[in-house]
């Protein structure tokens, strides 16, 4: 067989036709084995033809004499063997991480954050945990701590305060276990939902029937309501008494109820701050008694001018008072108070409320000494502006005084007043926004009330009333700033008188005194000036310097009797790229100012999108912290809550 169907092959191909020639050659063998009862079965010489022909290291010749009689048992009695092995070196492997776990516990007690108190580690987690703490992910990083080793895993598992984050976005299992762990402590409720049709998630009834039941160790409570009220006003909280209720927030997205909506009717005497927005309290509820914190935001009917000034006087420690997009009804039939003390009053913030003025009858009403947060937004009303500024005079001047800086932004019928602090987000602030004014002149009366509380304060004026063809003439406003050191006149107004007024120095006894000597930042349109005015500006306040004084004389110091400004730090100029500045004047102004102090910006460049650049298939946007993916086991108890 093997010569007839491998020799031919293999002698005419030499073994080169693999099947594919076109006598249609089959494939040589790869291997061929051979079994027989015990040796001299075959003779040698076939067999040794049959391996010139296949291939010796093609043909395996196999005894059946090598096999053993009883086969089948040696693999039961192998099998047996290995489970046994494999059952010790489990039991090995068990003692060797036990050993090892037992080492790195006795290793961590001596690291510095396991010799805290528990109490104080407890605080720690707490203070982590803060910025998440009645969210859907709270749970999910308390999880992550857990699995960092045995001890915090413990400290975790038996501290009821680190159990008291009630979210409905959690799942109903796990609100039942924080319910169980957190004992006695007082617990922070809230009923938003992402997604409240989630299966294992709670319908708003069924969070208030399970949470509810617990009403009395409420802390915090974040009450949303996407649409029907009559949910809240159904459920047990109608009725309920909190006394360990500090802060209470209710959000409506719906109709409110006619009358106003009343909660907690039983004992409440801790609340200290409410923030309700979309529905209205009952004036009468008790909710609205010796407050710290108000805050009414969204509330379109139902807010009496008189009730809320009855309300005010319920809550004499109040310090922070914030009414925002709301609108406020009066009683022709009752007269509103004239003064409403609030002596702790530090933060006031009125905005968008109609009809318009109605911020400036509730300003002149609240009588306090001293503010650190001060915000109105409103429409011009003439009698209450001035009425108001009389009013807050005082406070508002104590305030000022402690501000950094001043930002003065003048639009076409609007004017913006807002004094910063040094970090964003900080006290002291205040601002004055009035809208549908006449801004310069506005702005001319605030200077000349305020003026002496500005003294020292850096000004940045921004103009933005753009399209304008009306001279401003109303710079004398401006002029009586006394620390500006910014503007940036982004106007196509003609702004002629003002670069005079800057170019201008006046004397006073005996001694030139130019005018914002802190001027460091003037930003201007090529429309709005002359090049040459600007160039005759810049060479009158800075040339002399530059020349007399050789730049040294910083704001006050003395070349003779002139007082010399303060270098311009930048200089900015805006204009169209087909009517760009003459070269020879704007490189004129550079030599003044400095050429690298000088830019110019063509005002009709789209901006630039650099949107692309973060695209990047370099960039690894899954990239997780790898300290916890070696703790998944760990997490594995907590995987059924999320």
């Amino acid at each position: 067989m093997v010569k007839n169907r491998y020799e031919v092959a293999k002698g005419k191909s030499t073994g080169k036709a693999k099947g594919k020639g076109k006598v249609g050659l089959p494939i040589p063998l790869e291997s061929l084995e051979v079994t027989s009862r015990g040796e001299g079965c075959i003779p040698a010489t076939p067999f040794a033809e049959i391996e010139n022909i296949v291939g010796y290291e093609n043909v395996r010749w196999n005894t059946d004499e090598e096999k053993p009689t009883d086969a089948l048992a040696v693999p039961e009695e192998l099998e047996t063997q290995i489970a046994a092995l494999t059952q010790t070196l489990h039991a090995l492997e068990h003692r060797l991480h036990s050993r090892i776990g037992d080492a790195k516990k006795r290793r961590n007690q001596f690291s510095a954050i396991h010799r805290l108190p528990v109490e104080t580690l407890v605080e720690v987690f707490r203070t982590s945990l803060s910025d998440i703490f009645g969210s859907e992910g709270y749970y999910l990083r308390l999880g992550k701590l857990s699995a960092v080793c045995s001890l915090w895993a413990a400290i975790v598992d038996q501290a009821p305060t680190l159990w008291t984050s009630i979210c409905r976005n959690d799942k109903r299992t796990l609100i039942a276990k924080a319910l169980s762990k957190s004992g006695d402590s007082s617990l922070s409720v809230s009923t938003y939902s992402s997604d409240p049709y989630a299966k294992g998630y709670h319908s708003l009834p069924g969070f208030l029937d399970q949470v509810g039941t617990q009403v009395h160790r409420w802390q915090i409570a974040d009450l949303f309501v996407a649409s029907n009220i009559s949910v809240l006003q159904k459920s047990s909280l109608l009725d309920a008494s909190a006394p360990r209720l500090q802060k209470l927030r209710i959000r409506l997205n719906g109709q409110s109820p006619e009358g106003g909506l009343d909660l907690f009717r039983g004992k409440t005497e801790r609340l200290q701050e409410l923030d309700v927005a979309g529905t209205h309290l009952k004036w009468s509820s008790q909710l609205l008694t010796g407050l710290r914190i108000l805050r009414l935001a969204d509330i379109r009917n139902g807010m009496d001018a008189t009730q809320l000034f009855t309300t005010l006087r319920r809550c004499p420690e109040l310090t922070e008072l914030n009414i925002t997009r709301s609108s406020i009804t009066q009683d022709r039939a009752s007269e509103l108070p004239e003064r409403v003390e609030l002596p702790r009053l530090r933060h006031l913030d009125l905005g968008y409320l109609s009809p318009p003025g109605a911020a400036f009858e509730i300003l002149p009403r609240v009588v306090t000494p001293k503010y650190q947060h001060f915000s109105i937004c409103s429409p011009y009303n003439e009698a209450g502006f001035t009425r108001t500024v009389s009013h807050i005079c005082p406070a508002f001047s104590l305030l000022l005084s402690s501000v950094a800086e001043i930002d003065i932004t003048i639009k076409n019928n609007e004017l913006k007043f807002t004094g910063k602090p040094e970090i964003f987000g900080d006290t002291p602030f205040a601002e004055i926004h009035i809208l549908q004014c006449r801004p310069y002149e506005l702005l001319d009366r605030l200077v000349t009330t305020f003026g002496q509380s500005m003294k020292e304060i850096e000004t940045s004026i921004f103009f933005d009333d753009t399209y304008k063809d009306e001279k401003v003439k109303d710079y004398a406003a401006i002029a009586k700033i006394p620390s500006v050191t910014t503007l940036s006149a982004l106007t196509r107004r003609d702004l002629s008188d003002l670069i005079n007024h800057l170019a201008t120095p006046s004397v006073l006894n005996g001694t030139k005194r130019w005018p914002h000597p802190r001027l460091r930042h003037l930003s201007l349109f090529e429309q709005s000036c002359k090049l040459k005015q600007l160039l005759q500006m810049v060479e009158n306040r800075y040339g002399v310097a530059k020349g007399k004084a050789k730049g040294k004389g910083k704001g006050n110091g003395k070349c003779g009797k002139e007082e010399f400004p303060e270098p311009l730090e930048t200089l900015d100029i805006t204009g169209q790229v087909e009517t760009c500045v003459d070269g020879t004047l704007f490189r004129k102004i550079e030599k003044v100012v400095g050429r690298d102090h000088v830019l110019w910006i063509p005002d009709d460049d789209e901006p630039e999108d650099y949107s692309d650049e973060y695209d990047s298939p370099g960039l690894d946007y899954d990239d997780y912290d790898p300290y916890y993916d070696a703790h998944h086991a760990a997490l594995e108890s907590w995987g059924d809550y999320f």
